[in-house]
């Protein structure tokens, strides 16, 4: 298909990412809105384009579905986001560390703030696509010199999240307790894409295995909102273990540099813990309650398929062509899930 061939069409069946993207691009800028649809037809939100590379986004949704659409769109880099860095041994630091995603100098602050660090992400950082996000909006230069280590807690609590209450079928929900439960399960299975994202294109490797004792201690007691804190402790003992194989070969090389880890967290109680306890931050919140961010067809293309996967299926009109689009269905599978393959259909 040549460039000027391309237009507004989706095939019926399994497709990829990179469908939907070419499905979406227009060679003319010749682009119609979006507007994208729940499973009982009530509207989302809306795309409505200015020129090829400028897009402003409506918010419709009201409660439940409304916090999907926020979460879909901070995975994609759509929400407008500060972070704000803090330094255990400098909390009351005059110069400016605070930076709006939208802000022109991002990408120096942000390369700035990392140089020769070692990045650990929290779950919920992972469960954003705090990575991935920034590198479809800046391109992936922006990570090009980013050192990131994930804890083997992250996983721990992930899979514990992902495998809670088995007993509910997730393909037949009877109640909104269970309907709201199986979307967290979604968002969850969502992060291992994070995950992979981190391994396949910055080479990010994991901490050591876990010492038998603390993954029974952490199983049990996970449940009870510490998980962040055991994640912190995962940091101090690796900081703990270097230094003291590092005295024991007479204080050579050999064992390696002391890390100088960042946490990387959008919870504002686990940053304010990990800087009492000596552990640099990197704290993430959203600016304000709607995205207004410009955006790029790569955006709006994952940001698609992440709704459809938290909401499990969404119906997306495109002018005059509407297509069904499933994120997840019965007999998905790791493969279709890692790769941002969905289902469509044409609905006429």
């Amino acid at each position: 298909m040549s460039e000027s061939d391309k237009s507004w069409t989706l095939s019926d069946g399994i497709i990829s990412f990179k469908d939907i993207f070419s499905a979406i691009y227009n060679r003319d800028g010749n682009i119609p809105s979006i507007k994208a649809y729940n499973a009982n037809d009530d509207v989302l939100c809306t795309f409505n384009f200015s020129s090829p590379n400028e897009y402003k986004i409506t918010i419709e949704a009201k409660d439940e579905d409304g916090r999907n659409v926020i979460d879909s769109l901070r995975m994609t880099g759509l929400l407008d986001l500060v972070y704000t860095y803090s330094e255990s041994q400098k909390p009351f630091a005059t110069e400016p560390t605070r930076k709006r995603t939208l802000s022109s100098d991002f990408q120096k602050w942000f390369q700035k703030i990392t140089k020769d660090r070692t990045l650990v992400p929290d779950t919920n950082s992972i469960l954003n696509h705090t990575f991935s996000s920034l590198a479809l909006v800046f391109g992936e230069d922006i990570l090009k010199d980013v050192s990131v280590l994930i804890p083997r807690l992250v996983i721990l609590e992930m899979e514990r999240q992902a495998n809670s209450k088995p007993n509910i079928d997730c393909n037949n929900t009877k109640s909104e307790k269970e309907r709201l439960h199986c979307r967290k399960k979604r968002w969850v299975m969502l992060g291992y894409q994070e995950i992979m994202f981190l391994k396949s294109s910055m080479q990010t490797q994991m901490f050591p295995d876990l010492d038998a004792e603390i993954l029974a201690r952490f199983t049990q007691i996970s449940g009870d909102l510490t998980a962040d804190s055991w994640i912190r402790k995962e940091i101090k003992d690796y900081t703990k273990n270097v230094i003291k194989r590092k005295l024991e070969v007479g204080g050579s090389g050999l064992a390696g540099r002391k890390p100088n880890f960042l946490m990387v967290t959008s919870d504002f109680v686990n940053s304010l813990s990990a800087v009492a306890e000596d552990i640099n931050s990197i704290y993430i919140t959203q600016m304000i309650d709607r995205p207004t961010k410009m955006a790029n067809l790569k955006q709006i293309a994952k940001f698609l398929i992440n709704l459809s996967v938290l909401l499990e299926q969404i119906r997306v009109d495109v002018s005059s062509t509407q297509y069904g689009i499933k994120g997840f269905w019965q007999g998905k599978t790791t493969f279709d899930l890692l790769n941002n393959r969905i289902m469509t259909s044409s609905i006429s």
